[in-house]
């Protein structure tokens, strides 16, 4: 993947990276490393800054990241994907429909702060997880 995905993990959300271009199967790669880091707590959120993403993706494309996703649903809190343009924001937005309908909570955002705050937002009100130490 030549740096172009990355992941890391700060208290209980997984930060995925994405620069350039990269195939859908690039993108469930990286979500299967992400997620077998025995770091990567029982219930977390994900930020997903697709800022400098180049690619550009049909929904048909995102169809086997959706059916990976799934395989994830209890654990995951929420998602929220940070984009630069108008059209990738409504591509999002557009795939984010998929998403709830398999029950994950997914929206689109301009600003990776905004983002941080809605995923927290739902990780400290999340019964599983403790909110004083925000641990899951």
């Amino acid at each position: 993947m030549d740096g172009k995905l990355t992941y890391e993990l700060q208290d209980n959300i997984l930060y995925l990276k994405a620069k350039g271009d990269y195939s859908a199967q690039e993108f469930i790669e990286l979500w299967k490393n992400a997620l077998n880091d025995s770091l990567v707590p029982r219930r977390f959120g994900v930020v997903v800054d697709a800022r400098h993403s180049k690619t550009s993706h049909r929904i048909a494309d995102i169809k086997p990241i959706h059916d990976e996703l799934r395989k994830w649903n209890e654990r995951i809190a929420r998602i929220a994907v940070v984009v630069q343009s108008d059209q990738h924001f409504g591509f999002t937005r557009q795939c984010s429909v998929y998403d709830e309908l398999d029950g994950r909570d997914v929206n689109p955002f301009y600003e990776i702060e905004s983002a941080i705050d809605w995923v927290n937002e739902k990780l400290k009100s999340d019964p599983t997880c403790n909110n004083t130490m925000h641990t899951c």
